[in-house]
């Protein structure tokens, strides 16, 4: 997924370009190992859901070298009733957002402004002047 932001500054049209990828994998086996009350071993294996946004600064001119940012979040399994993938990936996208102003890759307005995006299509044109936010595909 790609995302424009133009900002405006004294006329000129400024652009970034962020490249999003969402990726759902499974963490590693979790075993939890208890004995009951005659003595016998009790042994408990799950996996849990964990939901991962990264986001890259598209520069053509950098191509050999790209710095990720990334955002994670796990599904407990206590909370897999009330956790979809929907929310793992706005838990997730929030984190990477996160990452991204503390790294001064956007200003807190792009960051206000990224928040409504919910990651559901292919891209996406931010206009900072307009405050417009365009769904592109």
């Amino acid at each position: 997924m790609r995302i424009t932001i133009k900002n405006t500054i004294n006329g000129d049209v400024q652009t970034k370009e962020l490249i999003v990828k969402v990726q759902y994998d499974k963490t590693k086996p979790i075993v939890k190992h208890e004995k009951d009350e005659y003595g016998r071993n009790i042994f408990t294996i799950w996996q849990e859901r964990k939901t991962t946004v990264s986001v890259q600064k598209y520069d053509p001119d950098k191509t050999a070298s790209r710095t990720v940012y990334v955002g994670t979040t796990t599904c407990d399994y206590h909370d897999a009733k009330h956790y979809s993938k929907k929310l793992g990936k706005h838990l997730a996208w929030l984190n990477c957002i996160n990452e991204l102003v503390e790294n001064n890759v956007v200003t807190g307005d792009e960051a206000d402004a990224l928040e409504a995006i919910e990651l559901d299509a292919t891209a996406f044109e931010l206009d900072m002047e307009k405050k417009e936010l365009k769904r592109v595909l």
